[in-house]
């Protein structure tokens, strides 16, 4: 064989080699940013979404605690939801951080609602949300 040849061979594996591992990093990298955040999170196009997660027992008694991913609304703060910042647009679950306490009131976008504890709220990009009458978690 030819040395043109020879050079030709090794210069297309090196090609493919090339190209072949981009396209590896890239897939990993699209993983990781519209992978699966925290357990049970997931982030895609920037927004999150979970999966339901059970927050009473089976004589109905309720599991408050904090878990990862979890979200803690003090009250009489307000938060911005943003992609870029930890309170992402999506659907959450409203828990009521005082077990003694059936509902909670949030100011959502400037109006004030009753939310009731294991309900769902969907917030969106731009939309600032504040605990009006006590802590709340959103799951």
């Amino acid at each position: 064989m030819e040395w043109s040849i020879i050079a030709l061979i090794v210069v297309s594996a090196v090609l493919v080699i090339v190209v072949l591992s981009w396209l590896i990093s890239a897939i990993v990298r699209r993983r990781k940013k519209d992978g699966e955040v925290v357990s049970g999170v997931y982030v895609r196009n920037d927004a999150r979404y979970t999966k339901k997660d059970e927050v009473t027992d089976k004589a109905g008694n309720v599991l408050v605690s904090l878990r990862e991913g979890d979200i803690l609304l003090d009250r009489n703060q307000t938060y911005l939801v943003s992609k870029d910042s930890l309170l992402m647009p999506g659907k959450y679950t409203v828990l009521v951080a005082n077990e003694n306490v059936p509902e909670v009131k949030i100011r959502l976008s400037g109006i004030v609602r009753t939310y009731a504890h294991n309900s769902d709220i969907v917030l969106t990009e731009g939309e600032k949300i504040c605990a009006v009458s006590g802590t709340v978690i959103l799951r």
